[in-house]
């Protein structure tokens, strides 16, 4: 009866040793995961940092040419 109980034990100690490891296993994948989405969304950052500073480029452009072609009323401005 005590062989039986220990043996029990022992294989219940041993399916959540295996439970364990696989939550291990799927925490460092997820970690992975994230790490990549956070380099992701760096780059969107810088990529939309640099979009947005050449639409600001644009626009002032647009607004020299049309103060030198006189498109656009100077005391409305």
């Amino acid at each position: 009866m005590a062989y039986e109980r220990a043996d029990f034990i022992l294989k219940l100690l041993r399916a959540i040793r295996a439970d364990i490891t696989t939550i291990r296993e799927r925490q460092e994948e997820l970690i992975l995961r994230v790490s990549r989405l956070e380099r992701e969304v760096a780059n969107l950052h810088a990529d939309f940092a640099t979009i947005s500073l050449r639409i600001d480029n644009l626009d002032r452009r647009v607004e020299r040419i049309e103060r030198r072609f006189e498109l656009v009323n100077e005391s409305a401005g």
